[in-house]
């Protein structure tokens, strides 16, 4: 007799840039507002506020422009533009729909972790048909630590019911990576134009695609082998049983058969 086991409780999705790709709207968002101060941001200006918080960002802009504007009040006014252009340009990356079907047809539970405001996450949600797919939603706006801080990341973990160690992060950013490792998940980087330069050696595995991040949880989430290994296995861990460890020695047994990739950690 055989079992299934399944190694990977949670994936944790960042938005921008990982879901849909709306760097190319925050900048034109962002143009609207400072015009007014004969200001524009360029793509190539935009890349080092990629994967800072909210204030991070704002802060940087007023630096720049010598804007005297509250960051409250910018914040304000870029997030109506932006919620604007969303309800009409925003798409999902390719592959989201497909990778969000097969981890809901294996009973991985799903959750997205973001800088961007609530109110931007339900917007983008809704307009790319996957409200209500996510088991938690959860921004980083009102804590008072952002990534890198693994803060946002934990407390998604502790909504999911899972614990971080059987968590998988797909992030676009060093900063998020950097957070998804202090939070002890398995980490999968994907890099984009705004964030290619970024220095991603904390990631388990990099990709290109949401395509490339199935085939590499494809290869991590699930295992299968002979019940009396399962048993002997467990044995061997007890009496503080590591899945991680489980797994390796599991692999030794004569019979056992698992897919490659790595295993979570634990």
């Amino acid at each position: 007799m055989s079992l299934i086991v399944n190694l990977v409780a949670a994936v944790i999705f960042d938005m921008d840039g990982v879901i849909v790709d709306s760097e190319p709207l925050h900048i034109e968002s962002f143009n609207e507002i400072i015009a007014q101060y004969d200001a524009v941001i360029t793509p190539d200006d935009f890349k080092p506020l990629v994967g800072r918080t909210q204030p991070e960002i704002f802060a940087a802009v007023k630096e720049r422009f010598g804007i005297e504007e509250s960051i409250e009040s910018l914040m304000a006014r870029k997030q109506e533009r932006y919620l604007r252009l969303v309800e009409t340009k925003i798409e999902a990356m390719p592959g989201l729909y497909e990778l969000v079907d097969w981890l809901k047809a294996l009973g991985i539970k799903m959750g997205i972790a973001s800088a961007s405001p609530l109110k931007d996450i339900q917007t983008v949600l809704r307009c790319i048909r996957l409200e209500g797919a996510f088991d938690a939603v959860l921004s980083a706006v009102n804590l008072l630590h952002g990534k890198p801080h693994p803060d946002i990341f934990l407390l998604t973990a502790k909504e999911l019911g899972v614990l971080p160690g059987q968590c998988v992060v797909l992030e676009d950013s060093e900063r998020g990576v950097e957070a998804a490792r202090r939070a002890g998940m398995t980490r999968i980087a994907m890099p984009n134009f705004f964030t290619r330069h970024h220095d991603f050696s904390a990631a388990d595995s990099v990709v290109e695609s949401l395509f490339e991040a199935k085939q590499i949880l494809d290869s991590l989430s699930l295992f299968s082998a002979p019940l009396d290994s399962l048993i002997w296995g467990l044995t061997l861990c007890s009496p503080k049983p590591n899945l991680g460890r489980f797994a390796v020695w599991v692999s030794e047994k004569p019979g056992f058969s698992e897919k490659p990739g790595f295993f979570p950690r634990f």
